[in-house]
């Protein structure tokens, strides 16, 4: 059993990996990419929620201003976090920075470099894993924070009506509200990011080719949610995240009434999906570092 004097030995002899691994992302292509596609969403929610496209009796789209008032702005940011950002853009994040941890040293054969040093390998998988979640957060986290004080601030401007169902009534309340649940956004966004990331960060260190694999993991949730549930949601990081988010924000049940009752695959509380996250954070940390133990690179 090691001690906690052996673990803190451990994490700081491996640090520089962490260091190495942010440095890398943060200077490639790939990441920029990312960051700017995550504004997509949010530029739809420009778009089409200032303006709307319909059909005339001519067959032609026409472009008319949408009605911005009783919560439509903020309801439609919402639909589109929940509908187009999380299930695809911010998964597409995970997956790509997730995978490409260790393969992209794989692939260049610099990966030999850092195993043949005396470092435990258990523990460079930890300083892989925490490189992936501050690049993954990096990524999103611009992009959910644009996309949301927008809504609160067109909501504020545009539609007076708009209170959180009469608990923000005043600018004090209304932007302290506005704060918590952008908060909640936030943990959701991390249970998302985390729980994907150590699923796609342990694959690949271990697969030959992890990109196809981790495309049927990520994007297979999002087939079953559309089909049919076929196994259990308590363990979806999608689910787990929008579950969380849903239940916790302030006025989400006044947007949309009954959505936790007409959803059943919502059937559990916020306390047990924080339990389950932090469940499938442990067992699969535990997982990938013992893999990457007996892990040969070379």
């Amino acid at each position: 059993m090691i001690t906690f004097s052996e673990f803190k030995e451990n994490f700081r002899r491996t640090r520089p990996v962490y260091s190495l691994s942010v440095k890398a992302k943060t200077v490639n292509k790939t990441t920029l990419f990312l960051l700017l596609g995550m504004l997509l969403p949010y530029l739809v929610q420009l778009i089409i929620y200032f303006y709307g496209i319909y059909d005339n009796r001519w067959g032609f789209l026409q472009i008319e201003r949408r009605d911005l008032t009783g919560g439509n702005f903020y309801k439609r940011m919402m639909k589109v976090q929940f509908n187009a950002a999380f299930p695809y853009f911010y998964t597409m994040a995970a997956l790509i920075l997730g995978t490409n941890m260790y393969r992209d040293e794989i692939n260049e054969d610099t990966i030999s470099y850092i195993m043949t040093k005396p470092l435990p390998r258990d523990y460079i998988f930890i300083q892989k894993y925490l490189a992936y979640l501050r690049m993954a957060l990096a990524v999103t986290m611009p992009a959910l924070t644009v996309s949301f004080w927008t809504a609160v601030l067109a909501s504020f401007i545009f539609d007076a009506e708009f209170d959180y169902a009469g608990k923000g009534d005043t600018l004090m309340s209304y932007l302290l509200i506005s704060t918590y649940n952008w908060l909640i956004f936030v943990v959701g966004l991390f249970i998302l990011v985390s729980t994907l990331g150590i699923v796609f960060v342990t694959t690949g260190m271990l697969l030959r080719r992890p990109l196809l694999a981790n495309l049927f993991i990520g994007f297979g949730i999002l087939i079953e949610q559309i089909l049919i549930d076929l196994i259990d949601n308590r363990i979806e990081p999608l689910y787990l995240s929008i579950n969380f988010i849903v239940r916790m924000l302030i006025g989400y049940d006044d947007a949309f009434p009954g959505f936790l009752v007409k959803r059943e695959i919502y059937n559990f509380n916020e306390v047990a999906t924080l339990i389950n996250t932090i469940l499938i954070l442990i067992i699969g940390i535990l997982f990938g570092m013992k893999r990457a133990k007996q892990k040969e690179f070379w």
